[in-house]
This record gives C-alpha cells, structure tokens and sequence, in this order.
C-alpha cells in the first residue's frame, strides 16, 4: 500500500508502531480487523511484499480450486518468492462482527505450510474499534501492532499438518477484548455504540429480544428502560450480565436458546433491500421484506415468498452498511442490505443453534 497513506493513517489512529525488515522473503500472518488493516502493515514491513487477496482465501475455503488451478497459483507465489517478494495473508474467511477471532481450519494451514517459508505472525491490536462492520462513523484510539510469534521454516517443514495447525492456531491473535484488557484503547467518537443493536439483540436486563436501540455511546431498552454503554475502554459497561463483546455474543446465544420458537416468526423486517450482485448497484436493487424463524428465513416480494432454510446455507456474511450476504449451493447468493438498524446477526445464531441440534 502507499506509503505516504501508511504513514498517515498510522499517525491518525496514535499507532505504536514496530519495523520489520527481511532478509529472505517470508509470510506474513495477520488478524482481519478494520478496512485499514493493510496499511498498517504495509507502514510496518519494510522490505517488498504482496497481499494475498480475499477472494483467494475464500475460494480456498470453498474448496472452489481445481488441482491445475490450484498448482498455477502456488506456482505464481513461488515466482514471487524467487523475486524477494514477501506474502501477506490474512487467514479467516471473513472479517470479524464482534472482534472476536476464527479458528483456522488445516486446509488454509496446509496451503500456507506448502511453501516451506519461515512464518510470522503480527497482531493488529484494538483496530477493531475504528469502525466495526456494525458502526456508523468513524471512531479514533490507541492502536499498536506487534509481531511476537514466528514459525521456522525448518519448523514447518518437519512439522506434520495436525502439528503445523495447532502451532498456527495457537500464534494467531487474540481477540479485541482481550487486548483492552492489557492495552489503553481511549476510544473517541461522535457515536461509538450507533447500530450496535444490528449485532445485540437481547436485553441484559429484561431478556427481551430486539427491543433495544441505540443513542451516541448508549444502548437501551424500550421494553424496561434500562441501558447499557460502551465506554472509551472499549468495556460495555453499566450491566453485570457481560463486560465485553466477547461475553455478550456469549450472553445472546445463550439466551436465544431458552426459547422455544416451534413455527412461530422470531422477527420480521419490511423495505429491506435486495440485490443481484456483489456491485450493490442502485439500479438494480428491489425491495422486499424479511421474515425470520428458527429454522428458515422468508423473502416476501411483490406477493412472491422465497424460502431459504439454514441447512441449505453454505456460507453466511456481514459486511459493512448493513450488507448480508448468503452463499447457498451451486455458487449460488442472496444479497441483502437493512438501512433502519436491523438485526441479522440473529441468523447466524440460529443457523449455528441448528446445526448443534
């Protein structure tokens, strides 16, 4: 990435910042965190390097490469290995929605392994809250990378892929709430909880599902008044029942399952918006409205109902902007988009509820 915009961004978000240079090319592993997370690194490695792209990593995790495919892109890598061009990868399949972090599977480990390089692993800590896909602006704090961890590549090489997959598993990086345990974060915005009812949909008071709504640094219920917030140490304060994202993606979860929805809609959404492609063209968007239940969601369009049941959902993903993006068989997709703050992380609970029964 540029390094005039590298440099900018990295002072604009106070980053202690560290220097890494090589001598022979190497890969670069990171955590997925915010929209500026290759600009930090590129500030940070000072010898030549490339990203892996993410659609890469997601056909791999798709198993979407043929073995001549697959043999034509390790070769390409290997070419730039040969260039004194080092790697970059970020190894989960999507960015993260509650900063929390995803276990590597060993087909991505495997790919990473077959390269025979030594591997070092850096940690983006607190970007996180610059803007998660849930927020609305643009918030500022104390952020730092650091690289502590590192794979030899005689290491990796005599390592057997089960071996090589836990090492890996256990260098990658903690998650944000972890890290604002041990690192300041002084997190400053003009609304730094705006839409983080899109992600939190139960009450920590009341239990009451999709009643809250959020206010500047603020989240309340319209059900029993009360409020929850998120403080410049990043914490959710004012509530006992969780502390930080990663105890109240815990806490939802756990309260979802106590009830017993049988046939009956969980929540319904009208005027969402529908889309044909990745590109989000305006032209082509319709509308429609979304019925949630427990094993299946509903599109009503035009008087039409579109049925798509969790078990036939491959893939699922939130992006920024409220975007939902649901990967069904046969590369097939539904492109989704709500714009009054709706819920749909609730979806990916239910599929995950489903498929544990």
């Amino acid at each position: 990435k540029s390094k005039a915009k590298s440099y900018f961004l990295a002072n604009k978000f106070s980053m202690s910042v560290m220097k890494i240079s090589t001598e022979e090319p190497e890969i670069f592993i990171s955590n997925k965190t915010s929209d500026y997370d290759k600009y930090f690194l590129s500030n940070s490695i000072e010898t030549s390097h490339v990203f892996l792209k993410d659609e890469i990593i997601r056909k791999l995790y798709n198993d979407e490469f043929s073995i001549a495919k697959l043999t034509e892109l390790n070769e390409k890598i290997n070419e730039l290995f040969n260039l004194g061009v080092s790697l970059v990868i970020f190894p989960e399949k999507h960015r993260t929605i509650f900063g929390d972090y995803e276990a590597i599977p060993e087909k991505i480990t495997n790919f990473i392994k077959c390269f025979g390089k030594r591997i070092r692993f850096f940690s983006l800590i607190n970007t996180y809250f610059i803007k998660p896909v849930w927020l609305a602006e643009e918030n500022k704090c104390e952020t730092k990378i650091e690289q502590r961890f590192g794979i030899s590549s005689l290491n990796t090489k005599n390592l057997t892929d089960t071996e090589f997959n836990e090492k890996f598993n256990g260098f990658m990086p903690s998650s944000a709430s972890t890290y604002i345990k041990k690192y300041p974060l002084f997190l400053r915005g003009r609304k730094p909880a705006e839409n983080l009812e899109s992600i939190i949909y139960a009450c920590p008071n009341c239990k009451k599902l999709f009643s809250l709504y959020s206010e500047i640094s603020c989240v309340k219920c319209e059900d029993c008044g009360t409020a929850f917030e998120l403080s410049e140490t990043g914490e959710l304060s004012l509530t006992h029942l969780f502390d930080s994202f990663d105890s109240a993606k815990e806490f939802q979860k756990f309260i979802l399952m106590k009830y017993n929805f049988e046939n009956k809609l969980i929540v319904g959404y009208k005027n969402i918006i529908i889309y044909n492609d990745d590109s989000l063209n305006k032209k082509t968007e319709k509308q429609a409205d979304l019925l949630i239940f427990a094993d299946h969601i509903t599109l009503k369009q035009d008087g039409k109902y579109t049925e798509i049941e969790y078990k036939d959902i491959f893939d699922i993903e939130l992006k920024t902007n409220n975007v939902l993006i649901i990967y069904l068989a046969g590369g097939k997709k539904q492109i989704i988009q709500g714009r009054n703050k709706e819920n749909f992380y609730v979806i990916f609970d239910l599929i995950n509820i489903k498929n544990d029964h």
